[in-house]
């Protein structure tokens, strides 16, 4: 997952915007309440562990709306 940069001749949408910053965000969560899970005692562990599942489906499913958005986009292009 490097740097995403849409193409020069395109410009970025809001929900493009929108989608990736909802994913890294979803993504920075996952990632911290796995280290919680990892550190912390079995009674909170669990939880943070189920949490930190939910986070990644959450990016998933965001991941999944971008590419859709940016099939749309593709297909909606009007010919010159």
């Amino acid at each position: 997952m490097g740097k995403e940069k849409p193409p020069s001749n395109k410009k970025e949408g809001l929900s493009e915007k929108g989608l990736r910053f909802y994913r890294n965000i979803n993504i920075l969560g996952a990632v911290a309440l796995g280290g919680v899970a990892v550190l912390a005692p079995p009674l909170i562990a669990v939880p943070a562990a189920a949490l930190a599942g939910i986070d990644v489906l959450q990016a998933g499913g965001s991941e999944l709306a971008l590419r859709t958005v940016k099939k749309r986009k593709a297909k909606k292009k009007p010919k010159q």
